[in-house]
């Protein structure tokens, strides 16, 4: 029983590896264009969470197999201690799609005022990233 429970451990590690040797790196993407994320026609006009939390920048990555990513520059406008949600997070894609994030890499917690830069896996997408946005950002 012991050696099977070695055996499959075994197995799934070298599993993987296997698949993180298959993730090509990321790159930035070429062209960051300003577009305003409200002016894409979108039926549905979700919104992120409310919140006290306001994306300054985010720079958007991808790699050949469609997967995304961007860094983020997360500002707390709050003069409390604050817990970054998943849903207070909305990504706009370059065909006007408009997706809450569904997991965050880690609990991230800020500080009264505090900003931080983190990274953010979004998985595979056809179109590129154009805008993640929180409540705060202008026009939400």
């Amino acid at each position: 029983m012991h050696k099977t429970g070695l055996i499959m451990s075994l197995m799934m590690m070298v599993s993987a590896s296997v698949y993180a040797s298959d993730l090509k790196p990321y790159r930035f993407d070429s062209m960051q264009m300003n577009l305003g994320a409200l002016f894409f026609d979108r039926a549905d006009r979700m919104k992120p969470a409310k919140s006290d939390f306001k994306v300054n920048r985010s720079v958007a990555m991808s790699n050949d197999d469609g997967h995304r990513a961007v860094i983020l520059s997360l500002e707390n406008l709050s003069s409390g201690r604050r817990i970054l949600e998943p849903e207070q997070l909305m990504v706009i894609y370059a065909d006007g799609t408009a997706l809450r994030v569904n997991t965050l890499p880690k609990k991230i917690l800020l500080e009264g005022y505090e900003k931080r830069n983190f990274t953010l896996e979004l998985g595979v997408n056809d179109y590129p990233v154009v805008a993640v946005v929180a409540a705060n950002n202008e026009g939400y």
